[in-house]
């Protein structure tokens, strides 16, 4: 069985980590645990891909692992083509935020935040597994949506499609099928279904999130603020609570995560980041694979970076964009070729008809989507104390950090956009609006989440800083080739 287990998560990590390996060739732990926590998600997203245009073909075992084989032999092939990279093989920096050997500041700090982090990751993956045995099947969503379309891709053989049948049309037969599809692909591997397999995905990409998150602000900032950033999202019990639930929402955080990150190291690198956008490109295509708000995020991700490019340097930025939405294409049409072939149209999207203007001119329901977004964002978390006051509170005592200014105006409208879209989704909805916001208001916040606190740790200064005020900041990368 837990050969059988290695067997059928090997080939979508190994992918997903040829890939990243080739567009990082940062050395390093933080850099390895980077590529391992981005390989993850991406290499699961990849197969569930591959999986879903098998689907009209066959559904044997053997022609899902010979085509998974050809795609990992490509990766690596990839990979090793690109050894020397047209990016950066390290990103290290001149930060006084780092720590040196023997510093009678910044040591202890390290040390304690480090501990710290440690010691709530253990205590995360202890409240995970309690939390997924007690409830194996997941919440509502997961064996009502995603565990049931799985089910139905790999009981069903060749009459697979009839997982659209209107009999169940509470499933939202629209959703895209990234988890379902690579928990179908799962079982077949182990030849069986278990709950085990689902399971197994959540806590992967919640662990993947701590990873991608922890490990970027370390390469981009240092240790401090990178087990901080991880701190703070380790002690958020909604985060392992919701990820236990087996929901969509902790994968797509990640993919939004991915997104910002791999823009941000790609606005960093300059002209030598063509790979990290396409990169890029390919997770904001599996954010749209996962659920139909990824779609929202990957329009948000472009207007971003076109109002930059349009304040900067045109040529270039639509350059990048370019990359990006080389990345973004091959997926867009995967999804384009599900949403013509086999869905019905989305319930919030067909519900739409005259009383939508009445809707977008009534002050009342902006009162209450602003009031409850006011609400949800500062009570949101779990947390005995509001999060959004610590981090505001946090903020105005270390000050900020002098960062690429471009990047954090692009990431900040990529958030911003992508909340005006819920906030406008909402205000128009066809179901009932308060019954709307209770049930998915905190979802979508955490979806998000992630990509707010790499933003914010991005920008705010390191605790150090109070007891060093004289030391500047000044972010140095080296490139070799």
């Amino acid at each position: 069985m837990t050969f059988r287990f290695i067997l059928a998560f090997l080939p979508p990590f190994l992918i997903g980590f040829n890939i990243s390996n080739a567009c990082f060739k940062s050395q390093g732990v933080g850099a390895g645990i980077l590529k391992c926590s981005l390989g993850m998600g991406l290499g699961m997203g990849i197969c569930s891909l591959l999986y879903f245009l098998l689907l009209p073909i066959s559904h044997s075992l053997w022609a899902v692992m010979a085509v998974e084989l050809v795609f990992l032999i490509s990766a690596i092939i990839f990979s090793y083509l690109l050894k020397k990279p047209p990016l950066p093989l390290s990103l290290t920096a001149d930060k006084p935020d780092a720590p040196g050997v023997g510093d009678p500041v910044k040591l202890p700090v390290l040390i304690i935040a480090s501990f710290l982090f440690i010691f709530s990751l253990g205590n995360a993956l202890l409240s995970f597994i309690l939390s997924a045995l007690a409830k194996p099947n997941g919440d509502w969503d997961a064996w009502a949506i995603w565990n049931l379309k799985a089910r139905f891709l790999y009981r069903s053989m060749n009459d697979w499609p009839k997982i659209f049948s209107a009999i169940l049309n509470y499933s939202h037969l629209d959703y895209p099928l990234l988890l379902p599809s690579f928990v179908s692909r799962t079982w077949l591997y182990l030849q069986h279904e278990t709950v085990y397999v689902p399971i197994c995905v959540a806590g992967l990409f919640a662990l993947a999130i701590v990873g991608l998150l922890t490990a970027s602000l370390t390469m981009l900032r240092d240790k401090i603020q990178g087990y901080l950033a991880g701190l703070a999202l380790l002690s958020t019990p909604f985060f392992i609570d919701h990820a236990a639930s087996q929901y969509a929402d902790v994968p797509l955080a990640f993919f939004y995560l991915s997104v910002i990150i791999l823009l941000t190291f790609a606005e960093q690198a300059k002209e030598r980041s063509k790979f990290l956008y396409m990169l890029a490109g390919i997770m904001g295509g599996l954010a749209a694979w996962t659920k139909n708000e990824g779609l929202l995020f990957v329009i948000a991700a472009v207007l971003s970076r076109l109002v930059i490019a349009y304040k900067g340097d045109w040529k270039m930025g639509s350059k990048s964009i370019g990359y990006f939405v080389m990345g973004l294409a091959p997926i867009l049409l995967v999804l384009l070729y599900f949403k013509v072939h086999f869905t019905p149209a989305n319930d919030l999207v067909s519900g739409q008809n005259l009383s939508t203007f009445h809707k977008l001119a009534s002050p009342s329901r902006y009162y209450l989507v602003i009031r409850r977004f006011i609400l949800t964002g500062l009570s949101f978390g779990g947390w005995i104390e509001s999060p959004a006051i610590l981090l505001i509170t946090y903020a105005l005592m270390f000050g900020t950090y002098s960062v690429q200014e471009k990047s954090t105006i692009a990431n900040s409208l990529v958030i911003a956009i992508t909340l005006l879209g819920y906030f406008f989704v909402y205000i128009v909805t066809p179901v009932d609006l308060t019954w709307h916001l209770d049930t998915s208001l905190n979802r979508l916040l955490l979806q998000l989440y992630p990509s707010m606190l790499f933003s914010y740790f991005m920008v705010v200064a390191s605790p150090t800083h109070i007891l060093q005020p004289k030391k500047k900041e000044k972010l140095v990368l080296h490139c070799k080739d």
